[in-house]
């Protein structure tokens, strides 16, 4: 155990270089003072014993920091992967329930309010908080046998373990009908020209291995058509009309396949789900016996899937997740001062016209911001704006699809850049922009979006910190 002396000698380093994230916090008060408890009790403990102080206010133990160091503290950090909830003085949003794949693997629903922490659905690693937009599941009934259309197949209810840890997925049975398709039909829902649509599902092979997902010719235009292996779990056909398509894999062999396409006219329609045993051929002989499993399935306006929004006799809305650290909370935050920031995240499996934000500093508004964010490029993008006009702008890296993507910045006056890692490889410095003036009148650090809520991450965000440079 070190020395109470061998501890003063790194109080500089409390400021972000050694004790980076919350686990570390917690395991230097436990190695020091045999303290257990949350990132806050645990923080004032080691504060407490490193400074001989007996406040228990964590603010006057900051301000203690800096009278017997000279050094301010302007740091907040938080790693998802160790927290059960919410993130130290932060505030958070949303006005409906939600899921989230948890600790088990198994998605989970949620009421208002309450931060998802999102876990890896096969390693069962906890990956940080899921930050989404909103978004609506245009599927009523989005897994009700009663309510959908079997087209030459009949469902076995109660088949399997469902996604939630019940008992209740399905499988979709072929007829014996000859030479023709066999799928799975949702109610219509409405469909405007020119909006992008996604469709997805959530399957397991069984006696088929196979499965498509048809967009309406008549609202959608010929070619609409995309094809799945469960075996491999990939994208096997993926017809002309298709923007996009994709695989993620749910853990113990399901998989999430999704498609999106863009209506060319309005009107409504049902999302159909078929199966088959040719990859890029919808019509074969089926035996009375043979099928996949169904787990449920979504349609939501955009183009790449979110989290399951779960749904009964009406359409239903999953509001924005909002999570902000108010730069008040930050002790020896100082405004207009050079600082550093790092966001690890998880990126969206897609990108539409919108940039997805990993973070933002700003002044609740978009005149004065601090931006990390991948553009609609699916570039990695480092915005300074000041007074609204913009002061610097660093690009990184393309990074396509669902990526880790680590960022550290560094904000100087006339010297901004960046540094970027993607999936754990060799960070790449990108800069320096030498003509960008820091905004002043910053109030708020906004995790995976920015103020206004418009540029949603949609992925997770792992960690993040906030440190004053000298």
């Amino acid at each position: 155990m070190a020395t109470q002396g061998e501890q003063q000698q790194q109080l500089r380093s409390l400021s972000g270089e050694t004790l980076t994230w919350n686990g570390d916090v917690i395991a230097a008060a436990k190695a020091a003072t045999g303290k257990e408890g949350t990132y806050n009790e645990c923080l004032i403990a080691l504060l407490q014993w490193i400074l001989g102080s007996t406040n228990t206010n964590l603010n006057g133990l900051y301000a203690e920091f800096r009278n017997r160091t000279g050094a301010n503290y302007p740091f907040v950090g938080a790693d998802g992967t160790q927290l059960n909830g919410a993130p130290p003085f932060s505030i958070f949003s949303r006005n409906t329930n939600a899921t989230f794949v948890n600790d088990e693997g198994l998605i989970e629903e949620v009421g208002a309010d309450v931060l998802r922490v999102q876990y890896n659905p096969v390693t069962l690693e906890q990956l940080g908080w899921l930050i989404e937009g909103q978004r609506a599941d245009l599927i009523t009934y989005n897994a009700a046998n009663t309510d959908w259309s079997k087209v030459r197949c009949t469902v076995t209810e109660n088949y399997a373990p469902d996604l939630f840890g019940g008992n209740t997925a399905q499988k979709i049975v072929e007829d014996t009908s000859s030479s023709t398709s066999h799928y799975y039909q949702s109610k219509s829902f409405a469909h405007t020209s020119g909006q992008k649509y996604c469709y997805w599902g959530v399957f397991e092979a069984d006696d088929r291995s196979k499965v498509w997902i048809d967009f309406s010719d008549t609202i959608f235009g010929s070619a609409s058509t995309c094809y799945f292996d469960l075996i491999t779990g990939a994208v096997t056909s993926q017809f002309s009309g298709i923007d996009a398509a994709g695989v993620i894999l749910m853990g113990n062999n399901r998989y999430l396949c999704w498609a999106t396409d863009t209506a060319t006219s309005s009107g409504t329609a049902g999302a159909v789900f078929g199966l088959a045993v040719t990859d890029g051929v919808s019509g074969y002989t089926g035996n009375g016996t043979a099928g996949v499993i169904f787990y449920g399935a979504q349609a939501e306006i955009g183009t790449f899937p979110s989290s399951l929004i779960v749904t009964g006799a009406t359409s239903v809305i999953r509001d924005a997740d909002e999570l902000k650290i108010p730069l008040s909370s930050v002790a020896g935050w100082q405004d207009g001062v050079s600082f550093s920031a790092r966001y690890k995240g998880i990126s969206a499996p897609g990108i539409g016209s919108s940039p997805q934000y990993l973070a933002t500093i700003d002044d609740g508004t978009t005149s004065n911001v601090i931006a990390v964010y991948r553009g609609a490029d699916n570039y990695i993008y480092l915005n300074v704006v000041d007074g609204g006009v913009t002061q610097a702008t660093v690009q990184g890296p393309q990074v396509i699809g669902s990526h880790t993507v680590d960022v550290e910045i560094t904000v100087i006056e006339d010297d901004i850049s960046m540094s970027v890692s993607v999936d754990d490889g060799a960070a790449v410095t990108y800069g320096p922009d030498t003509s960008g003036t820091i905004p002043t009148g910053l109030t708020d650090l906004v995790i995976g979006n920015r103020s206004d809520m418009a540029r949603a991450w949609f992925g997770v965000v792992s960690s993040y910190q906030i440190k004053a440079l000298p």
